[in-house]
């Protein structure tokens, strides 16, 4: 079980995770609790991730079944899961 902290970052929505490397393997225990974090705060955001689209899709799954993206030239190839965000 990874030792994570949730810190709230208001009192309407929103919470910070540190402490946590998505890379590793969950425990229950510990997909349980990011699921109750989404859960109570609705938005999360993990900060200092190196993920692979794959392992975003992976990790996605914890929290329901990732949808496919149908605009294929806005996907990762072989990844429809994975929308890429152009700045």
């Amino acid at each position: 079980m990874a030792d994570f902290k949730i810190k709230s970052l208001s009192n309407v929505m929103g919470a910070e995770i540190t402490g946590l490397d998505l890379n590793n393997k969950l425990s229950d225990e510990d997909k349980k609790k990011l699921i109750k974090a989404i859960t109570d705060h609705l938005v999360i955001c993990i900060k200092n991730q190196n993920l692979s689209a794959k392992k975003l899709v992976e990790i996605s799954k914890i929290f329901g079944t990732p949808k496919k993206y149908f605009v294929k030239d806005e996907t990762i190839e072989n990844i429809p899961e994975v929308i890429v965000v152009h700045k």
